[in-house]
């Protein structure tokens, strides 16, 4: 057996509601957003832990010459950034919520990165896109149980207005 240093890496996401007096709504929204970064409000509430998954950053094997150099080198890393996706599951509306780091990069990187999401997007698109599909010729070619469904001539109530004349 042998012995490693992981890091990983869990987003935690709060949320702070905030009433704002504005103009607009975009002014609104940068009146809270100006807000919140200087909130006192210590506890944001936080989203479910259930709902988002660990990401292992980093991977360090470890021996017996290892020290505290290899331990603060995986602890001070930062490598690894992320890019937020925000989706309304209620509507089913998207968007990417671009990261200040984003702006930083070289513009090479940058392409080369967006390029990498798009392909693991598009890949997980046509897997749900599939999904969907064979769901939907599940229930369409599923036969009814018809032998327990009575025929007969359907009734036609008038409205309560049409039995007055």
């Amino acid at each position: 057996m042998k012995n490693y240093l992981i890091r990983l890496c869990k987003p935690e996401f709060k949320t702070l509601v905030l009433e704002v007096e504005a103009d607009s709504a975009e002014s609104a929204a940068l009146e809270a957003y100006k807000q919140a970064t200087v909130s006192s409000e210590q506890s944001w509430k936080l989203t479910d832990d259930a709902d988002y998954m660990m990401d292992v950053q980093m991977i360090l094997p470890t021996s017996e010459t290892s020290n505290a150099e290899d331990r603060e080198f995986i602890e001070d890393a930062k490598d690894s950034r992320y890019l937020m996706l925000k989706a309304e599951c209620d509507t089913g509306e998207g968007g990417v919520l671009m990261q200040p780091w984003v702006h930083e990069q070289d513009h090479l990187l940058m392409a080369d990165l967006i390029k990498d999401w798009q392909m693991a997007l598009d890949e997980a698109y046509e897997e749900h896109l599939a999904g969907f599909t064979e769901q939907q010729y599940t229930v369409a070619d599923s036969p009814l149980p018809m032998q327990n469904v009575v025929r007969r001539k359907a009734k036609i109530i008038p409205f309560p207005s049409e039995r007055r004349r």
